[in-house]
């Protein structure tokens, strides 16, 4: 089990922010690819905007190890976001597009993926602890930012 997360550790340090930013990109060309070769009628299908998310995902994790000057585990990162965000579209579908409802299913979304990255950057060893709330907050308002920029631009274009 110690080799396991000594091999884990090596894995995602040897990930850096260059390394992240090359995925991101790459993701988010494949995802826009895939998205024009579906040609959906919304202008939006599903496992595209999922590639494209985790690549302007992959950007967002770059740039906050950049600026909280720390390697943030790029799977725990991914996997916070992808999880909720699904999650919370699921909740929608029975919803109507209201304020009330989707105030009520977001907002402990996204509090929920605050917490969530306040975790992911302490197991980062991101030391002081108001630092860990505001980088947290910073990175979960943009990276809904960029998956809300992901999901809208394909549907504006298609139009």
């Amino acid at each position: 089990m110690k080799q396991v997360k000594e091999m884990w550790n090596l894995i995602f340090n040897w990930l850096g922010n260059g390394k992240k930013t090359i995925m991101g990109i790459g993701f988010l060309l494949v995802g826009v690819i895939g998205n024009v070769i579906a040609n959906p009628n919304g202008g939006l299908e599903q496992f595209p905007f999922v590639l494209m998310m985790i690549g302007a995902l992959c950007l967002v994790n770059a740039l906050f190890s950049k600026v909280s000057g720390c390697n943030i585990n790029l799977l725990l990162f991914l996997l916070v976001f992808v999880v909720i965000i699904e999650l919370g579209i699921y909740l929608m579908t029975d919803l109507d597009t209201t304020l009330t409802d989707m105030a009520s299913v977001w907002g402990p979304c996204f509090l929920f993926m605050w917490a969530l990255q306040y975790v992911v950057l302490q197991l980062a060893d991101l030391e002081p602890l108001v630092k860990r709330i505001v980088i947290a907050f910073f990175a979960t308002l943009v990276g809904v930012l960029a998956v809300v920029a992901v999901f809208f631009l394909p549907i504006f274009f298609s139009v």
